[in-house]
């Protein structure tokens, strides 16, 4: 209501606390006049992590490029797709991969994600639909995540050959992650070499 949308200006409200089906925790808060979706430990749609693409999706001149389809693996509350569809104009098909229902239950209710026009949205596993999927894309982002961090699975380097056949030759990869700790960071300077090398520039 009007009092609770006026107080989110001074600070955040709690609107709903959960339990997802791969996320521990999910709470959804009114910030700003907004909602966004956040995990016990990070922001997962809207919030910070929402400004982050923004600034990589403009530095990479995604606008300038020729996009027909799009795939988001780790879809979330859909904040990838609007900023796609809303501020980078792109109205190609969207291909969303969310393993949690009830992250998606979330996004429906609170983030309107039916405003998204020509989007295909699948609650599955992403290593799953990777290994099956025989489409090509010319934007993939990648924003697979439990609370703080990346399941293994996808930093290691049989899931990006599989992915590399998904990805057009002119294509752009968004690989999302977080740099922390040593761990992380060992991690991510792996993850990067391993990206030059079956993806090239």
């Amino acid at each position: 209501n009007q009092l609770k949308y006026i107080t989110s200006y001074l600070y955040p409200l709690v609107v709903e606390q959960c339990v997802g089906k791969v996320t521990p925790y999910l709470e959804v808060n009114l910030v700003n006049g907004k909602y966004i979706l956040d995990s016990s430990k990070v922001n997962y749609s809207y919030g910070a992590l929402h400004k982050i693409f923004d600034q990589i999706f403009h530095k990479s001149n995604l606008n300038a490029r020729e996009v027909k389809d799009v795939l988001i693996l780790g879809f979330g509350a859909g904040s990838v797709a609007s900023l796609l569809r809303e501020k980078y104009n792109i109205e190609s098909e969207i291909t969303g991969i969310e393993k949690d229902q009830i992250v998606i239950d979330l996004a429906r209710k609170y983030f309107d994600i039916s405003r998204l026009k020509n989007l295909e949205l699948l609650c599955e596993d992403a290593q799953t639909f990777v290994q099956t999927c025989s489409k090509k894309f010319d934007v993939i982002v990648i924003d697979l995540f439990i609370d703080d961090q990346v399941p293994k699975c996808f930093l290691e380097k049989e899931f990006l050959k599989q992915l590399e056949p998904l990805l057009q030759y002119q294509g752009i990869l968004f690989f999302n992650t977080m740099v922390n700790t040593q761990k992380q960071k060992a991690e991510f300077n792996e993850l990067a070499a391993n990206m030059e090398e079956i993806f090239g520039h």
